[in-house]
């Protein structure tokens, strides 16, 4: 199971992803509470989302402009996304994209600097990646680098 903890306005999410590696993922789950640094415990509640993306494994997720994102991941079976999924309070999510520019992968990292989502690496149909893309609102991607100085990477 992995867990990503994310502050927005004062309030903690969680994201929760368990599953299993070659088939079927069991659980993608939103938690919020107000103890970013305690682990999930009375003060937590499950935040249902509006609408539900894909359930997937090894996606990316960030938090930039004051709200949560979810970017791209591997689903069941062999399946890859590059969607982008974006929520202020974790119950009301929106698909910014469903296709975005930068290949369906899993694996990758997302950072946020200088003003902007970034998706660096991950793993796609044809293989390991190094491309670097960045993006100010989730929608509109840069490629910044096809290839990078450092070895592909998932």
């Amino acid at each position: 199971m992995s867990k990503m903890i994310h502050n927005i306005s004062s309030r903690a999410f969680a994201l929760f992803a368990a599953g299993k590696r070659a088939g079927c993922l069991v659980l993608l789950l939103c938690l919020s509470g107000t103890s970013p640094m305690a682990d999930v415990g009375e003060d937590w509640v499950e935040s249902a989302p509006s609408e539900l993306w894909t359930a997937r494994w090894q996606h990316a997720s960030v938090v930039h402009d004051a709200k949560m994102w979810v970017l791209g991941g591997g689903g069941p079976g062999i399946a890859l996304y590059n969607d982008v999924w974006a929520t202020s309070d974790a119950s009301t999510w929106v698909r910014v994209t469903e296709s975005a520019p930068w290949s369906a992968r899993r694996g990758h990292a997302a950072v946020v600097h200088d003003g902007k989502i970034w998706i660096l690496g991950g793993k796609d149909v044809d293989g390991l990646r190094n491309d670097v893309w960045s993006s100010v609102d989730g929608l509109d991607w840069t490629e910044v680098s096809q290839t990078t100085g450092w070895f592909p990477r998932s």
